[in-house]
């Protein structure tokens, strides 16, 4: 989404909107990329970032964090929302992303969840069940 597409008068309410971007990422490629939706050189960090249903592909949880680290801006915080889906990992394997993350270096806040209505007709409650975390760069 380009800020000035927005109405003027969305720009006025969310000022700070022209310097948000939404970027694919996939883990385990290099950021720069979007490191570049910042600034052309790349060297800026992203004050927050977004990550979505993305924990249970337990492989690649230490590339997630990789690219966390090289992206998020040192006072930044990630959010990290997702539901365990029993069909590709089990709930221990996708929780052990808390202790990866510690072990990275970040601070884990393991925030309240959100039941919703899960995505398909007839599935167990817990697909739809929305666990948050917040990650943030330990100032130890």
């Amino acid at each position: 989404l380009d800020w000035r597409e927005l109405s003027e008068t969305h720009r006025d309410r969310y000022p700070h909107f022209s310097r948000s971007r939404a970027c694919p990422f996939r883990w385990g490629e290099s950021s720069q990329p979007v490191a570049k939706a910042l600034n052309e050189d790349g060297t800026e960090r992203f004050d927050v970032v977004i990550a979505t249903d993305c924990l249970f592909i337990i492989d690649l949880h230490y590339a997630l964090l990789a690219g966390i680290d090289e992206l998020l801006a040192r006072d930044g915080v990630a959010i990290i929302a997702f539901a365990i889906h029993e069909a590709y990992s089990k709930d221990e394997d996708v929780w052990r992303f808390v202790d990866k993350a510690k072990e990275k270096g970040f601070e884990v806040e393991v925030l309240e969840a959100v039941q919703m209505t899960p995505p398909i007709k007839g599935m167990d409650l817990k697909q739809g069940l929305i666990h948050k975390l917040r990650l943030t760069r330990s100032t130890v």
